[in-house]
């Protein structure tokens, strides 16, 4: 199966007490580089690639969104002050 996640940048309507500040554009592409590298090391992904868009792709091996979901916790969390996903779609 493949998905498509868009993740962006969090914005003052994010801003609370875990996330007290915005980030630098730098400290986002830092942070989306090391979620990329993270997404790549889930058991049952085959691959992770950029799109033109900024989009991610991510093939896996039969592995259904909700495990995704699952699998992409830890990693979001760890970057929460930085990035959110945005969306999760399956595509062809």
């Amino acid at each position: 199966m493949n998905y498509r996640l868009i993740f962006r940048k969090i914005t003052s309507q994010d801003i609370d007490a875990s996330c007290p500040f915005l980030p630098s554009d730098e400290e986002y592409d830092v942070h989306f580089d090391a979620i990329f590298e993270d997404i790549e090391t889930i058991n049952g992904v085959t691959s992770v690639s950029l799109l033109a868009d900024g989009s991610v792709r991510v093939a896996t091996v039969d592995m259904a969104m909700e495990t995704l979901k699952k699998q992409l916790e830890p990693f979001l969390s760890q970057h929460f002050p930085f990035l959110r996903l945005a969306s999760c779609d399956g595509i062809k």
